[in-house]
């Protein structure tokens, strides 16, 4: 179930898969509404498959010149390392988004 964040991303050897089931954010409206507006989704898991759930501090990070990062950054970061161990994927996405951001302020969280 997704409450109104960021897409989970399904990374495979050939194909990145956003899942973004229907959802609103956590707290914003309870009772009748919300549960209708909820979508639930089976995902199925295959060998090799990476799963990607990340915060909008990613993805909405700004450098100098006010551009957003974007997913593609997520999708190509994972791709280029999708050998290596999780947590130098993760060191990548963390490290990427520094050296974006170059000398302008941390906005939001960054969670991967």
């Amino acid at each position: 179930v997704r409450a109104g964040h960021t897409p989970l991303k399904k990374i495979s050897r050939k194909s990145v898969e956003n899942i973004l089931p229907k959802g609103l954010a956590l707290g914003m409206k309870a009772g009748e509404t919300f549960d209708e507006i909820l979508e639930q989704v089976e995902i199925n898991l295959e060998k090799d498959n990476i799963f990607i759930f990340y915060s909008d501090g990613i993805n909405e990070e700004m450098n100098d010149n006010n551009e957003l990062l974007g997913d593609e950054f997520i999708d190509k970061t994972v791709g280029a390392n999708f050998e290596k161990p999780v947590r130098e994927i993760w060191e990548r996405l963390i490290d990427g988004v520094k050296l974006f951001r170059g000398e302008s302020e941390q906005r939001d969280d960054i969670t991967v």
